[in-house]
């Protein structure tokens, strides 16, 4: 009964086609011993190419003649010759050999989230309806006064939070709050273009509780950007004498003017 094993020779000399050597091939990359029967197969191979090699060069040693040229070979240059060959016969079939191949390993399947139980949050006041782009922020473009700019960042380091807690629950909006005191945020990162345009928003609710507030900080907000129009801002302010920062105002003018 023929068996995988009689095709290993052939196998070995590239003898093998079509459905038989995908047989071969098949069992090698799954059957242990028929690996280990080939490589053995090979290694008898290169041995036996290796000692006709030998062979070869003892019957062409060329022996001294009477009248004729001597020349001789050492046995180590015959060693070697040999081993080389052999080296390079165990590398040319160790290359051919098929390599087994690993089974791909499917990793874990993708996790879908679940989307029925995610609750829309609602909007925020500062933020958007649903559907709608958010409105891109507005270009910063800084005063090149240095002694403007520094006077403006020591006024708004002076700034704390603005909490009206202490106010009745009918005049404290916790809206106009937040924005002020992104707009204080705003004005210390140097981006008073964004810290004007929230401040525009809450001086036109027009709630006298942050009134003040809003226009001091929008001052602020143009002298970073527009010297000319912030003074004129500030003056503004100067002249109302019961107006919360008439004294920061004057004070500020001083150092800038």
């Amino acid at each position: 009964m023929h068996s995988i094993y009689d095709n290993i020779e052939a196998f070995i000399n590239g003898e093998l086609e079509g459905a038989t050597l995908q047989e071969f091939e098949s069992a090698l990359a799954s059957d242990t011993a028929l690996q280990e029967a080939v490589a053995r197969h090979r290694d008898m191979i290169a041995r036996l190419g290796a000692l006709r090699l030998r062979q070869t060069v003892k019957k062409n040693m060329v022996r001294p003649s009477e009248g004729g040229a001597s020349f001789t070979v050492s046995r180590r240059l015959l060693a070697a010759a040999a081993s080389l060959v052999l080296v390079a016969a165990a590398v040319y079939f160790w290359l051919q050999t098929p390599k087994p191949v690993k089974p791909d390993i499917a990793g874990p399947a993708p996790v879908v989230p679940d989307t029925s139980a995610v609750v829309e949050m609602p909007p925020t006041p500062d933020s958007p309806p649903p559907g709608t782009a958010r409105p891109a922020s507005p270009a910063e473009t800084l005063t090149k006064d240095n002694a403007v700019l520094i006077a403006c960042a020591e006024a708004v380091q002076q700034m704390s939070e603005i909490d009206y807690t202490t106010m009745g629950a009918d005049e404290k909006d916790p809206v106009i709050e937040r924005q002020l005191n992104n707009a204080i945020r705003l004005l210390r990162d140097k981006k008073p273009a964004q810290a004007g345009a929230l401040l525009d928003a809450v001086l036109k609710k027009n709630n006298a509780l942050y009134r003040e507030d809003a226009e001091w900080l929008y001052a602020l907000s143009w002298l970073m950007r527009d010297p000319a129009k912030g003074k004129n801002l500030l003056k503004n302010i100067e002249q109302d004498p019961a107006h919360g920062y008439r004294s920061n105002a004057i004070g500020l003018l001083e150092k800038i003017e």
